[in-house]
């Protein structure tokens, strides 16, 4: 089997001056290794006069066994035109976009691992089947506008997993449990801010008594069949420079 994986070209105009080298990068369901990647790199400079700028990019995106999933894209450019390029700059916010051109440095990554409740794997026994999940997603973004003045953090991972197992069509034990939390902080319009948050959700049953995310016991008629529980709870706090600190925190059960 062959396949072509990478692809280059590059324009060098030495009467503006100009310079421009990208590369392209892409494989599609390799044998034996069953990934899916393209992304690409791409740097320009401009010297032309009343048109003068420079860019540096990077994006990609990778999928493995669909297991596994991945996004980036990195920017670093001078006085650029954020439409010129929409591949490697249509990712920048226009809070960090000023008088339309890029000016600084951005980032945004993101992955993904795991499998979530709606594609959950399953084994079955006997007369029964077993399931299970796990899941994890983070994110990761910088803002960093020269230009404007204004900068910005944010991270954040997501985390969720459970089970349950079935006899002869009949819904036996089970458990659900997801937590995330994020931080962020940013310098925009001279007011600073920061903000974090936390929670955190539980839930299970036992018996014929899978009613989602419920606090209660189930029959049928007298007769007990399963109880269910559900609690979860979060926190905020919240920083700007223009108003103060808030902190709200929620418990529910």
């Amino acid at each position: 089997m062959t396949q072509q994986i990478a692809d280059a070209e590059l324009t060098i105009d030495f009467g503006k001056p100009f310079f421009d080298l990208e590369a392209q990068v892409a494989f599609e369901q390799l044998e034996d290794v069953n990934l899916d990647m393209n992304g690409g790199a791409r740097i320009v400079v401009s010297g032309e006069e009343n048109n003068s700028y420079w860019m540096v990019a990077a994006q990609y995106h990778a999928d493995l066994l669909e297991l596994f999933r991945a996004n980036a894209n990195l920017l670093a450019a001078w006085n650029l035109d954020s439409n010129r390029y929409p591949q490697y700059t249509s990712f920048v916010s226009n809070d960090y976009i000023t008088g339309g051109t890029i000016t600084g440095i951005h980032l945004d990554v993101a992955s993904e691992f795991g499998v979530k409740e709606p594609n959950k794997k399953c084994v079955d026994f006997f007369v029964g089947e077993a399931c299970g999940w796990f899941y994890n997603s983070t994110r990761c973004k910088l803002n960093a506008d020269f230009g404007g003045g204004n900068y910005g953090l944010y991270l954040g991972s997501n985390w969720g997993g459970g089970g349950n197992v079935d006899f002869i069509g009949f819904s036996v034990i089970g458990a659900n449990v997801s937590a995330s939390g994020s931080i962020e902080g940013s310098y925009y319009n001279n007011v600073w801010s920061a903000n974090g948050t936390a929670s955190a959700d539980v839930s299970g049953y036992i018996g014929n008594c899978n009613v989602g995310c419920s606090t209660q016991f189930c029959t049928a008629g007298p007769i007990p069949i399963g109880a269910s529980l559900c609690a979860g709870g979060d926190i905020e706090v919240d920083y700007r420079s223009n108003r103060g600190m808030q902190i709200s925190v929620s418990l529910d059960i």
